[in-house]
């Protein structure tokens, strides 16, 4: 029983670290991705 709450706490902590992890990656790409777009419109020839 104690082992197995244990590997599901470890789960769970490998599951937040996971979608934090995937936040902080997230938001520089983001932003990335909006410098991108911003200087495509400044080139358009439109």
């Amino acid at each position: 029983m104690g082992q197995h709450l244990q590997r599901n706490c470890q789960g769970i902590v490998y599951g937040i670290a996971f979608v934090f992890y995937t936040l902080a990656l997230i938001h520089p790409l983001r932003e990335l991705a909006e410098i991108a777009r911003d200087g495509l419109k400044r080139y358009d020839p439109v």
